[in-house]
């Protein structure tokens, strides 16, 4: 599968991930999640408050993992189309499938065992998971779309 790292659109690659980073904004915000994630994970307010460079450097990190998760969900995806002849996109359907199947079958399963042996609540592995699977869902359904000219 290394191979084809070479064959990928990275524009498209980075821009999906800018996709998805913005997702995690939105997510993880007053408008959805961020009050109960916070109260699941049982923070106080002293907990929150940090140097703005830690933020900052933090986001940044974030984007950068969002880039190479992309990156991965992007290798499926291509592996997936050079099975099939004449290397035909799949869609934002297609895609949006793949990105569930890895979203839901590999990465909200590892949540599961970990809140488990942690023993958080479900309410957070929802919260949590639920955001993965979104994720990988969406840069399923743009990378399927987008990655391969039609």
């Amino acid at each position: 599968m290394l191979h084809t790292l070479k064959l990928l659109n990275y524009p498209v690659v980075c821009g999906v991930a800018l996709a998805g980073f913005l997702l995690g904004w939105l997510w993880y915000s007053p408008l959805l999640f961020v009050r109960p994630w916070i109260k699941e994970m049982k923070f106080a307010e002293a907990d929150l408050k940090m140097k703005p460079s830690k933020g900052v450097m933090m986001m940044v990190c974030a984007l950068l993992m969002n880039v190479v998760s992309t990156a991965v969900i992007a290798v499926l995806i291509t592996e997936h189309q050079m099975l099939v002849e004449g290397h035909p996109s799949l869609g934002a359907l297609g895609g949006a499938k793949v990105g569930l199947f890895v979203g839901a079958g590999l990465v909200a399963i590892r949540h599961a065992t970990n809140h488990m042996f942690q023993m958080k609540s479900f309410k957070l592995f929802l919260i949590v998971a639920g955001y993965d699977v979104a994720l990988c869902t969406l840069q399923g359904a743009l990378l399927g779309q987008w990655l391969w000219p039609k």
